[in-house]
């Protein structure tokens, strides 16, 4: 309380936020990096003497040619004073060398420690800030992070060789001024006479240049708020066809961003505009003083040597005037990203207070004494109003309550995220707010809705709930797994734990990822354990066995289970009931559930309806009945038919052993065991050959009347010898421990392991036959398809390739304008032309005026000619650098715009699997729409007029030259190609390097990305340290690489600049030949051509020196070209054209599918299904079952996999068909505008409420009026919530917006399903985040949906909405765990391993008691093995006195058993679980009590079977 406190006054007293300086730049400066940074100061210094060095040898070597032409030397002692001179320009150029090496290497590195200290520090920074901090950001934090990614480029740019070039001009410009000075002051002092006044005019035209930075800046984090939260929920934007509304809103942003940086542009336009005409017209000035001096006794050598020094002075001040920009860029960027890292708000250093007491231990005592809270993105809406909670220690408790009513908040609290507004916690009886936050956090844990996982093996992401994740052993994970199921899970992945299962990772199912979470809190098992909606997304079976685990494991422990599922509840359970920030019911349940008016009664109510009692009927007529219309496909298909599904009719391995003799329990007993040791992790049986079991079993099978036993027996064991060898191990964190192999630990009875060896055989047998020896010959022929499918998006290769070339990179440039800009684009260069002819004829008249000097008398009258002249080319060359600089600029940021708009465009219009590799990840994509494009836009507004007038100097220079004298143009162009090889050597290197630097920072940046997104699951596991290190270690190899860098690019920069002095010791030595030797040329003559030549070098040289600069961009825009020239060719959302009136029905047919990322692991086998207009389907199955899978090929995300569907049989059967149109013929644009859905984790986009519910319609459709926004939110029940709010509708939600809870935000996101009125109707664990109460509703809505008259009455009362409905009734289709669901559905499709295994309604599965009553069982383990079909709980389908369901106590978990709890050992050898041991059901097959993991091999499915006279079957 006293850190808000603290926190409100810092800011209401807060003083105006401070405006950047200069001081900035050196912000994150170190006192160990003040050696390299005077190291840079010196070299630039000295760069900067060597121009003035230039400037006085130059100044001696034309007085030596003065002294010849006035007749004052001879011709033998001209050559010796010009070939001496000579020689020491040669020696400078060697000292050069040295020189510019320090001076790049100093300042690259400089600029490469700034970086580490800036990330480093940026790190430490935000993992101090309060989470008021995160959530206030107006543009969310992922915009952040981007913006904070292009800053530290920004500031790291502008401390290096800006930084550098600024102090070698200011050094090089004293120097040149102390010779001028030295030479003829009086000339100097009326040279610098105008500087005070260029400085205020200058300044006037900077003024608008911070403002326009930071408004450009907030532009650009609006753009990557959309562009992040687009990319992010790809699934969405693609199925609501948001793809151009996300365009449209992206372009817009970027448009009023290029507004704010064309006033940038347009007053370094002016300030370079102005400079050329101050510098130049100085000469004229100059030049008249300068005759009046000679008239006075001054010698004309003394005023060319003034002259060429002032030049210089003046020059070095023009040529640092186009790197302001980046210099006020990197200053502003040290700005904020000081406030960032050193906690400033409002020009001020917020210190909030936090407490350090560190008890010694905790007991788990929780008191929560009035409080009241509002979160800080809505201060105004009070989530808790003077409430009181006491947790008591070793006590298990559950808050319940409605959606929206303050649950989730209390583990926010508990974990100090937020301060309560007023009230007081207690931990033990201890202040929480004076508390360590360490201490508090490792115990007191908090597990939420959404399971985060980091892009780590899955081990590492269970070790992240240990202390020190990096210290966790195998068998603590392996336990941890144990507890909460993840046995079939590790079983079916590629490479068991060690399998990616992060971003871009293998995809894991929601109650997967849940059951990850819950992994973590087994292994951190802390004193106090927070679980908030832990069990939403798993199935019935999963969620009873786990919360009897947690009842088991947090014996003792206090544990807060914050839920929606209130038949969860036991009868000694204490219950605090929330509604609307305070509690209205407090006690134990069975008291509670006595008030039958209260909350809980209510709630209770809602989440139970009675089952439908079973028919007592068991004949064979009403077994045959039920069979003709339910179908049932629980046969999962064995090794042969799985892996050869080119054999049409071929019986199944399953079929083919009916009759095998029971004594083949040994195979089976086999098999368990293999599949128990891979779990374990022992792969020394991994090898097993169980050909001789399956040669025995052939042999037994003879002389049964089936045929072809023994033909598919022995293809079995062919199979079953193939042997695979391990996979290869994919984490860094855990391979040093599989060095070893692991021992094999005994068997316990209480183990999961036992009870599902069938099932996880199953699994292994399904997922490992997929590379097993006769699959090889199917990988052969597939392999162009498997490649194909794995590059469905364009090829990666191309990201990854050297940077593209200039000639590439402009051949992008005039295709991606406008007519406006190609004007611009054409005056531009047009006007670069015009700067870069009068920089020669500036030479020319330059020398023309000068030797008016060596005239006896009417020296002025003689240079007046000339000075009108050279005063209108500076006029000339002023205007035409205004325009060109402003018009190129314009013209490159429209072709950035452009770029981006085409890439993001581009990069949304991808196939799904293209979004799964991390290279593409959000992150990724948005810094480089934001970095890369701002830096790719110089090479249009900065580079090209650069290149094109060194390119248009150099040949003006040479040719005038040439037509002067051309034997001594020859010789000066002698070492062109020298100089052409060094330039060309160093752009490449530099490229090189720029990108292993730039691909070095993005994975760090990635590290940033991903530790702050998730800053809640970071601080609830207390990982900030272990990010952090791992952060450092990106960090510091990415120094490495940029220091690596400097050394090479350095001395290649070196080498390059050094050629420049040896070719004016050339130039000098040749000229004067030709003019005291040979005689062919006059002073006038050298004096012209010296000037052109040297003047161009020297011009070329200093623009030249942007070359880095130029690489860097280079770099960059080869990355931004990539995403802007994706293929579209290869998305198969692009192929179809065919629009549907209606797209019911729905069929599947025996469709296989596989995920390209995976391609021999099927997800999908021989599914059969199909959706009519006008019903409502469940589809239920245990977690990572495919039930997801279904939906995304319902969505259009993914296609059929064309290799095993096209080659099944008759090619007239298409696998996946919408109202008889084969999928892949299909407009996907016009479908998806047909249907509604509502994902499994509820998103919501950076947009108002109602911007989310009208999300994707056209602008101009109907259904984006009030009357149906308001009629979806009264469908959802979210519109009384809404309606509440200050802002209605209007309320902005999403990234910077009001934070919803999480039914809020599910509720919200059917509504936007609801106001498409879909013709097809998708919704993914639609209730899983809602209270009964809002299940229930969000229930009669869609019965209501399916109702012809209701649709009629809800057409009459939308009247905004569309003209008119279709005939066809809706179709819903649902996937769901909740029975109320499951029960309100027309027919439930129950899938298991990747088939449908039981169809029907509710009344007729529980008939059937098959797979389908094992999942609604909730998880009863078997416990008398007599029992023929799986039971529920004793007590679970009755009510006691007080309406609650008794579950029996566990005796011994994970396992419930009959008989005592204590553990028996079991040893590895002995009998393992045998077909005598599995109770049998002849609809589904063997039963251990817990799902019937595996269906029986030694049975046809049940839609083969038939009942025959004779009894056979």
């Amino acid at each position: 309380m006293e850190t808000g406190t603290s926190s409100h006054t810092n800011h209401s007293t807060s003083t105006q936020p401070q405006k950047s300086s200069f001081r900035d730049l050196f912000t994150f400066t170190v006192w160990r990096h003040s050696w390299l940074l005077v190291a840079g100061l010196v070299t630039a210094a000295l760069v900067g003497a060597l121009t003035t060095t230039q400037s006085i040898l130059l100044g001696r070597i034309f007085a030596v040619i003065t002294d010849f032409g006035s007749g004052h030397l001879t011709g033998a002692e001209t050559i010796a004073q010009v070939s001496s001179w000579c020689v020491l320009l040669a020696v400078v150029g060697g000292a050069a060398f040295i020189i510019n090496f320090g001076f790049m290497c100093s300042w690259y590195a400089f600029s490469e420690l700034q970086a580490r200290s800036i990330r480093s520090e940026i790190f430490r920074g935000l993992s101090k800030k309060e989470m008021e901090w995160f959530d206030t950001r107006p543009d969310g934090i992922a915009s952040l992070l981007v913006r904070i990614q292009t800053q530290t480029r920004e500031l790291q740019i502008a401390s290096s060789l800006a930084l550098g070039s600024l102090f070698s001009d200011i050094a090089s410009s004293t120097a040149n001024l102390i010779v001028a000075l030295y030479t003829a002051w009086r000339l100097t002092l009326v040279l610098l006479a105008s500087v005070p006044v260029s400085l205020i005019v200058l300044h006037l035209f900077s003024r608008p240049v911070e403002p326009a930075i930071q408004a450009q800046k907030q532009e650009l984090s609006r753009a990557s708020k959309y562009a992040y939260s687009a990319i992010s929920a790809i699934d969405l934007v693609k199925v609501c066809n948001g793809i151009d509304h996300e365009t449209w809103q992206y372009m817009a942003a970027i448009k009023r961003s290029m507004q704010k940086y064309l006033i940038l542009a347009r007053a370094n336009a002016y300030q370079m505009g102005y400079v050329k005409l101050w510098v130049d017209s100085l000469f004229v000035v100059g030049f008249y003083y300068g005759a009046v001096l000679v008239d006075q006794g001054l010698s004309p050598g003394s005023v060319l040597t003034t002259f060429y020094a002032a030049l210089a002075a003046l020059r070095a001040i023009e040529s640092f005037v186009p790197l302001y920009t980046v210099l006020a860029k990197g200053i502003s960027a040290a700005h904020d990203l000081r406030s960032v890292a050193n906690n400033i708000e409002h020009g001020r250093t917020v210190h909030p207070m936090t407490g350090g007491y560190i008890p010694r231990e905790c007991l788990g005592d929780i008191e929560m004494r009035n409080i009241s809270f509002a979160y800080p993105s809505n201060p105004s809406k009070m989530v808790l109003q003077n409430s009181s909670f006491h947790f008591r220690a070793g006590q298990l408790c559950f808050v319940i309550g409605r959606s929206g009513s303050g649950k989730s908040t209390l583990g926010n609290l508990l974990l100090k995220f937020y301060e309560p507004l007023c009230g007081e916690i207690l931990v033990d009886g201890n202040a929480a707010r004076t508390l360590d936050i360490d201490w508090l956090r490792y115990n007191v844990t908090l597990i939420q809705q959404t399971s985060v996982l980091f892009n780590d093996s899955l081990f590492m992401n269970v070790a992240f709930g240990h202390m020190n994740p990096t210290r966790t052993t195998v068998d603590e994970v392996k336990a941890a797994c144990e507890t909460a199921l993840l046995q079939t899970t590790i079983a079916g992945l590629p490479h068991g734990m060690d399998t990616n299962v992060g971003p871009g990772g293998h995809n894991l199912s929601g109650g997967q990822k849940q059951r990850i979470a819950l992994a973590r809190a087994k292994l951190r098992d802390p004193p106090v354990l927070v679980l908030d909606e832990v069990t939403s997304g798993l199935d019935p079976v999963s969620r009873g066995l786990i919360m009897e685990a947690i009842r088991t494991w947090r014996h003792g422990k206090t544990t807060i289970i914050i839920t929606h599922e209130v038949t969860q509840i036991q009868d000694d359970d204490f219950v605090y009931v929330m509604d609307d920030g305070c509690v209205v019911q407090a006690g134990v349940h069975s008291d509670l559930q006595q008030q039958s008016d209260g909350l809980l009664a209510q709630l209770f109510a809602a989440a139970t309806e009675p089952e439908p009692e079973p028919k007592e009927d068991h004949s064979i007529t009403d077994a045959r009945q039920t069979r003709s219309t339910i179908v049932n496909y629980s046969r999962i298909l064995s090794d042969a038919s799985q892996n050869s599904p080119l054999i049409p009719g071929s019986p199944s391995p399953g079929e083919a052993l009916r009759g095998v003799p029971s004594s083949s329990r040994d195979v089976f007993q086999t098999t368990s065991w293999s599949s128990q040791s891979h779990l374990l992790g022992d792969h020394r049986l991994q090898h097993m050959d169980t050909a001789g079991i399956l040669k025995t079993l052939a042999t037994a099978a003879e002389d049964t009347p089936r045929k072809g036993l023994s033909r598919i027996i022995s293809t079995l064991s062919r199979q079953f010898t193939f042997t695979r060898p391990p996979s290869p191990r994919q984490s860094a964190t855990w391979a040093p421990r599989q060095q070893s192999p692991i021992q094999l630990s005994p068997i316990k009875t209480g183990s999961i392991f036992r009870l599902q060896m069938l099932g996880n055989a199953a699994q292994n047998n399904r997922t490992g036959s997929m590379s097993s020896g006769p699959t090889r010959s199917r990988r052969q022929r597939k392999e162009s398809h498997t490649e194909a499918m794995k590059d469905e998006g364009p090829s990666n290769n191309d990201e990854d390739a050297e940077p593209a070339s200039l000639i590439t990179i402009y051949k992008t440039v005039w295709p991606s304008l406008g007519l406006k800009e190609r004007i611009f684009i054409i005056v531009g260069i047009f006007m670069s032309l015009l700067v870069a002819g009068s920089v020669p004829a500036f030479s020319v008249v330059f020398a023309n005026l000068l030797s008016a000097l060596y005239q006896k008398e009417h020296r002025q009258e003689a240079g007046q000619k000339w000075a009108i002249i050279l005063l209108g080319i500076a006029l000339s060359s002023a205007i035409a650098a205004f325009l060109s600089r402003y018009l190129l600029e314009w013209a490159g940021q429209a072709w950035v715009d452009t770029l981006r708009r085409q890439a993001f465009n581009r990069v949304l219009r991808q196939p799904k699997t293209w979004f799964e590799n991390p290279k593409h990840s959000a992150s990724r994509i948005n810094e480089c729409l934001d970095r890369n494009a701002d830096e790719m836009r110089n090479l249009v507004g900065r580079f090209a007029p650069l290149l094109l007038i060194v390119v248009v100097m150099i040949l003006t220079s040479i040719i005038w030259a040439l037509a002067i004298s051309w034997k001594l143009t020859l010789v000066s162009l002698a070492s062109g190609p020298f100089l052409l090889a060094a330039t060309n050597r160093y752009s490449h290197v530099a490229n090189k390097w720029e990108s292993r630097c730039n691909t070095a920072a993005e994975e760090t940046s990635a590290i940033l990305s991903e530790t702050f997104t998730n800053i809640r699951v970071v601080r609830a596991l207390t990982l900030e340290s272990f990010f952090n290190q791992k952060h450092d270690k990106l960090v510091q190899y990415t120094l490495e690489l940029g220091i690596q860098k400097s050394v090479y690019t350095a001395t290649l920069y070196a080498c390059w600049q050094s050629m420049f002095w040896f070719l004016l010791a050339l130039i000098f030595w040749y000229a004067t030949r030709l003019l005291a030797v040979n005689k062919e040329v006059t002073v006038q003559a050298i004096l012209q051509v010296v000037n052109l030549l040297v003047l161009g070098l020297s011009t070329a040289s200093n623009t030249l020196n942007s070359v880095p600069a130029i690489t860097i961009a280079q770099a960059t825009a080869s990355r931004l070209l990539y995403y802007a020239y994706l293929s579209l060719d290869s998305s198969h959302e692009t192929t179809g054209t065919k629009k549907l009136a209606c797209p019911l029905p729905i069929r599947f047919d025996s469709l296989f599918f596989a995920y390209p990322s995976e391609p021999d692991r099927l997800v999908l086998r021989n599914l059969t299904l199909s959706f009519e207009a006008g019903t409502s389907t469940a589809i239920v199955g245990p977690s990572g079952c495919g039930k997801s899978t279904i939906v995304s090929l319902l969505l259009g995300l993914h296609l059929p996999d064309p290799f095993y569907n096209s080659i099944r049989r008759g090619s007239s059967v298409y696998p996946l068909a919408f109202s008889s149109v084969p999928f892949h013929k299909i407009d996907i644009s016009g479908l998806r505008s047909q249907i509604g859905y509502v994902p499994q984790a509820p998103f919501l986009f950076p947009a108002s409420i109602a911007g989310n519910i009208t999300y994707g319609l056209p602008e101009d459709s109907p259904l984006r009026a009030s009357a149906n926004i308001e009629q979806a939110a009264r469908e959802a029940g979210i519109h009384g919530f809404v309606h509440s709010l200050p802002d209605g509708y209007d309320t902005a939600v999403g990234d910077g917006g009001q934070s919803l809870s999480g039914g809020q935000a599910q509720r919200v996101c059917i509504a936007r399903a609801l106001a498409r009125r879909p013709e097809i109707l998708v919704l993914d664990e639609p209730t899983s985040a809602l209270d009964a109460e809002s299940a229930e509703g969000i229930r009669r809505t869609l019965q209501a949906l399916l109702n012809r008259e209701q649709r009629s009455h809800r057409e009459d009362a939308v009247g905004a909405g569309k003209k008119h409905y279709k005939r066809d009734r809706l179709c819903v289709i649902v996937v769901t765990h909740s029975q109320e669901m499951m029960r309100m559905a027309d027919r439930i499709a129950v899938i298991d391993g990747g088939c449908v295994a039981e169809l029907g309604t509710y009344a007729e599965l529980c008939e059937k008691k098959g797979k389908f009553a094992e999942i609604i069982s909730g998880g009863a383990w078997m416990g008398d093995r007599n029992t023929a079909t799986p039971q529920k709980r004793q007590g679970t389908g009755a009510s006691n006195q007080g309406g609650m369901p008794q579950v029996r106590p566990a005796s011994d978990l994970p396992l419930r058993r009959n008989g005592k709890g204590d553990v028996e050992e079991f040893p590895a050898n002995a009998r393992l679980v045998g077909i005598r041991d599995v109770n049998w059901n002849p609809e589904s097959g063997p039963s251990t009590g817990i799902l019937s993991p595996v269906a029986s091999p030694f049975s046809r499915p049940p839609w083969r079977r038939e009942h025959r006279a004779d009894g056979d079957i």
